[in-house]
């Protein structure tokens, strides 16, 4: 049945990528559309004076089963590389060392008492019964999805632990409130806490998503402005060109995908469908990267704001903790979240540098006269999808009743990780095939 058919996929992200590998594998002619000039959506690599600088998602885990298997059957295994988690928290003028999974280092962190750290070990023990936890299936994920994560650490760990641990694990790489968020993430990320291990590819994230497009057709900077349902084929229409297709899978940011269904039939999307795309939230981010002469900082840890209140500061990092650069510069990036990051996103370049080099020098005073030098900036209003309470029930909900001839994938129906992508993009496919 799928011998001839033509199916687009519009997003070349992780969904987008593997949804068009795995479509191309079931006998479809799968053809990639792109508006961006590379693929790679959330984990695009920029590529600039011997520099290599991931833009989105910088890492993954050992327990990411799904990447691991395209990583073996890509050949892409010798291109990953083991990083260090080696993380310094700031609160006021207090710096304090943490590296993810030493206990030496753990007890010796100074910004929470003795008897915080043995509730924390306690609760995290007792938290290993959940490591069969899927963390890409919101299926899986819905046994939990009772309460935000919050409310889940103030009940059980308490409100310094909160601030001063569970924040850092997460709102400097999600870039969304623990607020706001299922504390299903959180607590599977916390029964693999004890063996969590970190890896990049040294050519850079994008590395999979260009692994994955080699043998297909990409139309990479063909930004698609509409899809007209037409009898029961869809035209598409893309740079002012026009194609039609048998078959649609919408992997991009939820707004987007609600954009271009939303004149489809019931029939072919549904208003539930509809209602769930649009009722999806983002967190926004702003990355402002710099040059600087490799040497003037003493190290190239991670550092993190830490404390009760806001940090619009998410992280600052030096790009050397990751890849050797090819030049005798350094590379150190300033992450931005919550309303400094919003109010920044459709700043000019120039004030968006100087906004977050002024933020970042009121956390880490090591920055205030470095000659740093602008070098790269990257503003998204949809970062992160936010995983609001119940949303993994809702995602689980959408993925089980999807079918042909229109799906969707992305991170948001699943969670925001390039596994949780995979995982979306696999389920997407898979509809297709069940017709």
């Amino acid at each position: 049945m799928a011998k001839g058919r033509k199916t687009a996929i519009i997003g070349a992200g992780p969904a987008g990528c593997v949804a068009a590998y795995e479509a191309t594998r079931s006998g479809r002619k799968v053809v990639l559309f792109e508006k961006e000039k590379a693929v790679g959506g959330r984990t695009l690599t920029h590529r600039s004076g011997g520099h290599v600088l991931d833009t989105g998602a910088g890492f993954f885990t050992n327990f990411y089963p799904r990447l691991e298997r395209y990583n073996r059957e890509l050949g892409l295994e010798r291109d990953v590389v083991r990083l260090s988690r080696q993380n310094v928290l700031i609160s006021g003028d207090q710096v304090a060392p943490l590296a993810l999974g030493s206990p030496l280092s753990f007890f010796r962190f100074p910004l929470v008492g003795a008897s915080d750290k043995l509730r924390m070990i306690a609760v995290t023990l007792a938290r290993m019964r959940f490591r069969g936890i899927d963390l890409a299936d919101p299926a899986s994920l819905g046994r939990l999805d009772t309460g935000s994560i919050a409310e889940d650490a103030r009940k059980f760990l308490g409100e310094n632990v909160y601030h001063y641990l569970v924040r850092p694990g997460i709102e400097p790489f999600w870039y969304f409130s623990c607020e706001d968020v299922s504390r299903s993430l959180y607590i599977g990320l916390q029964a693999r806490a004890a063996d969590a291990v970190f890896f990049t590819y040294n050519s850079g994230m994008d590395s999979f998503c260009r692994r994955l497009a080699e043998p297909l057709e990409v139309r990479t900077g063909s930004g698609v402005t509409s899809i007209v349902e037409k009898g029961r084929r869809f035209h598409v229409n893309f740079s002012g060109k026009g194609e039609s297709f048998d078959e649609i899978i919408l992997a991009t940011t939820a707004n987007v995908a609600l954009r271009l269904s939303a004149n489809m039939s019931d029939s072919v999307v549904s208003e539930n469908q509809k209602a769930f795309l649009k009722s999806q939230t983002y967190a926004a981010n702003v990355m402002a990267s710099y040059r600087l002469p490799r040497g003037l900082l003493d190290d190239s840890d991670t550092r993190i704001p830490c404390g009760a209140g806001e940090n619009p500061v998410a992280a600052i990092t030096v790009n050397s903790d990751k890849r050797k650069s090819q030049t005798d510069e350094d590379l150190i990036s300033i992450y931005l979240r919550g309303d400094e990051a919003i109010r920044l996103l459709k700043s000019s370049k120039k004030d968006a540098f100087a906004g977050a080099r002024q933020l970042a020098e009121m956390v880490d005073s090591r920055l205030a006269g470095l000659p740093l030098q602008p070098f790269f900036l990257k503003q998204r209003g949809n970062a992160i999808p936010v995983h609001a309470v119940g949303r993994y029930l809702r995602a689980a909900t959408f993925l089980q009743r999807q079918s042909g001839p229109v799906v969707f994938a992305g991170d948001y129906l699943a969670n925001a990780t390039v596994e949780g992508a995979i995982y979306s993009a696999q389920s997407a496919v898979a509809a297709l095939v069940r017709g």
